[in-house]
């Protein structure tokens, strides 16, 4: 997998209103955006995407914005199941998507 090519697919899917997260290296780079978005710290330690999933979701807190391709982002991230894998290249993505702060 190139990292590249799925920040490509998260930044194209956000433009649709029906576009879903196809899998982790997705939801890996969307997770650093919403990160950094919402102002927590970087995640150092986490054993797969479902446990950076639900510790950042749940430190959210109350963010909002009126930017549509920040909510749809949230809106796939929130649907999307992760599975139980993990690999270097989905924490790469991880921290690409939290340095990148934004779509």
């Amino acid at each position: 997998m190139v990292p590249l090519l799925a920040k490509q697919a998260v930044q194209i899917k956000c433009n649709f209103e029906n576009a879903v997260m196809t899998g982790n290296y997705e939801c890996a780079y969307a997770l650093g955006i919403v990160s950094a978005l919402t102002g927590q710290n970087k995640a150092e330690k986490y054993e797969s995407i479902l446990e950076l999933k639900n510790n950042v979701l749940d430190n959210m807190g109350q963010y909002s914005t009126d930017d549509e391709k920040i909510n749809r982002l949230l809106d796939m991230l929130k649907s999307y199941e992760p599975s139980g894998v993990i690999d270097e290249q989905m924490r790469e993505l991880y921290s690409m998507g939290f340095d990148d702060k934004t779509i």
